[in-house]
């Protein structure tokens, strides 16, 4: 195999694993010769989400928000923000912010949710307070969210095949940062190959994101497997393949289950709307 062909492979793997919308790699087996395909769909999942500990103390003065706003839930909320800091590896510099919000008068419910649903698409503090500020205007989540995946629609970069190839045969840098480095650069404005050098300096990607106020600074991309058995045992609901494997990934990442939600899908539920069904069950 000649290194044009290597390279030309190389980036056709990765130009299909590049993320399409938010970065989550879904793998389905394909019957025809155990052929692996991989496809993207426009979710990240919690899996992506570092759950290594973290020790944010909450001050009183935010225990006490806490309680003014939900004086009947205030233990239930109390433990959902905790479980948030330390699920999404909030950093105290983010923490800060977060609860400048709080501050401001903004329910914590509120804060988590558009906080979740910004990190999966690499949105910014700034997004998120904007839609914050949306929101108390009157605005539904679901019409934010679907204003935001239209306006945010990634693209992925045009690769230059013997580029990408030296790339992926350089020790330390992995498809992941690669992908990675692709959607901070399109989000923040820094060149691509900036970033790749900062990662090789030494920075990680969390310190490169909290420093351009991104909140998704997590080092990798998370992956499901679907198989074509899964696939085809829904195929009673008239949906398409790819629309079956996002709402696959829907259900992993909301904590629904798979039947409900494609049920939803199949009736012609938004991807938006199945969204806030999972975050009306985790934070409202």
């Amino acid at each position: 195999m000649n290194k044009k062909y290597k390279a030309k492979g190389a980036m056709m793997v990765l130009l299909i694993a590049i993320v399409l919308q938010a970065g989550f790699s879904v793998y389905s087996m394909i019957d025809d010769g155990g052929y692996f395909h991989r496809r993207q769909v426009s979710l990240l999942a919690d899996e992506n989400i570092s759950t290594a500990a973290v020790t944010l103390d909450i001050s009183q003065e935010i225990k006490d928000i806490i309680m003014g706003q939900y004086p009947d839930s205030y233990s239930a909320y109390l433990e959902k923000y905790q479980q948030f800091l330390t699920g999404f590896t909030v950093s105290p510099a983010l923490k800060s912010q977060v609860e400048a919000l709080l501050k401001d008068g903004y329910r914590l419910g509120n804060v988590m949710t558009s906080y979740d649903f910004l990190y999966h698409g690499y949105g910014t503090m700034a997004e998120l307070k904007n839609m914050l500020a949306e929101q108390q205007r009157g605005q539904s989540w679901t019409a934010l969210f679907r204003g935001y995946h239209s306006s945010n629609n990634f693209i992925p970069r045009a690769f230059d095949g013997e580029y990408l190839e030296r790339l992926t045969q350089t020790p330390g840098i992995t498809s992941d940062d690669i992908m990675i480095a692709d959607r901070i650069s399109q989000k923040s404005g820094i060149p691509f190959e900036t970033l790749i050098h900062r990662m090789q300096e030494g920075e990680s990607w969390r310190q490169i994101t909290e420093a351009e106020g991104i909140l998704n600074g997590s080092s990798t991309l998370p992956r499901v497997q679907v198989t074509q058995e899964k696939l085809q045992s829904y195929g009673h609901l008239g949906l398409s393949e790819d629309s079956i494997v996002e709402g696959l990934v829907l259900a992993y990442k909301q904590g629904l289950t798979e039947a409900a939600v494609l049920e939803l899908a199949a009736a012609g539920k938004t991807q938006e709307e199945i969204l806030m069904a999972g975050y009306q069950e985790k934070y409202q």
